[in-house]
């Protein structure tokens, strides 16, 4: 929490014990840069595994529509 956070809570008939309180509670709550960047690895990580199986699932496509060709030529 900033310093002119807290100075406008105690201006707005805060006490200092609900100030903390507040202050502790938005902390517990925050989100820091490391679960940021643990959030966009993971997107990343879901991206390519989507990538993966997508271009997998068109191999197999391919490979069923040679084999139906073939069987039927």
């Amino acid at each position: 929490m900033t310093a002119a956070a807290i100075l406008k809570l105690q201006h707005a008939g805060f006490t200092n014990d609900q100030v903390e309180a507040l202050a502790e509670f938005l902390d517990d709550r925050a989100a820091t840069k490391d679960d940021a960047a643990e959030i966009k690895r993971m997107i990343l990580e879901s991206k390519i595994e989507v990538i993966k199986w997508s271009i997998g699932g068109w191999f197999a496509v391919a490979g069923l529509i040679i084999a139906v060709l073939k069987f039927l030529g």
